[in-house]
């Protein structure tokens, strides 16, 4: 209803004003709080409020809603690490993302290159600790990839090995101590060639990354 300069809502044993100042001591502009008539509002009694000098409280209570951390390297060792953590954690279920791409072109500047053969991929570990525990191993995937060769007649000739993939899963265990995740390149493997004559020239975009979301 719209009172005196004033919206009121009432339900229950719980009001809520907002409007030209009002309450016990006419300076709130907005109030939440058990109560039915809004002369009676004041800062003491109330669950949420505003005042007329711009001050503001909230006595209640927020829920934080989806716990999200994430990080993500991009060195280009072929035994880079990614570490998530420590992060603080409710206790619920996480759902946690590992993720890996790779592309390395071997650039002959003057030949061509021959005798190209693979495989192209990888294994990467995954790891979690929860608290001052030790370090628990989860599980390994593989990634896998394929080449490209791009001859140019007396160059520059191109050879280049791609791969992407991820791992997702689901983590049950219990607690509100700190978690950590640790990812670990276990394995690399590209494809490999002659080049003809000339420099060669050597260009690695890698990154891998963990993502933990909590609900």
């Amino acid at each position: 209803t719209f009172e005196g300069g004033r919206w009121i809502t009432r339900s229950g044993a719980y009001m809520m004003v907002h409007g030209k100042p009002f309450g016990v001591s006419s300076d709130l502009m907005w109030w939440i709080g058990v109560g039915s008539d809004p002369a009676n509002a004041s800062k003491a009694n109330a669950l949420f409020w505003i005042d007329n000098q711009g001050n503001g409280y909230f006595g209640g209570s927020l829920s934080a809603g989806v716990l999200k951390n994430a990080v993500q390297t991009t060195s280009t060792n072929g035994n880079a690490e990614i570490v998530n953590g420590p992060f603080s954690t409710l206790g619920r279920a996480k759902s946690v993302v590992v993720s890996y791409d790779m592309t390395k072109t071997d650039t002959a500047n003057t030949g061509r290159w021959t005798g190209v053969s693979g495989p192209v991929n990888a294994t990467i570990a995954i790891y979690r600790k929860v608290g001052a525990g030790a370090e628990q191993f989860i599980t390994n995937f593989n990634v896998t990839g394929s080449y490209e060769v791009l001859n140019e007649q007396g160059g520059p000739s191109q050879l280049t090995s791609r791969m992407a993939g991820s791992h997702t899963f689901t983590d049950n265990t219990p607690g509100t101590e700190q978690f950590t995740y640790r990812a670990i390149i276990v394995t690399r493997n590209v494809a490999t060639g002659t080049a003809s004559g000339g420099t060669v020239g050597v260009v690695i975009n890698q990154t891998l990354g963990i993502i933990s979301v909590e609900q």
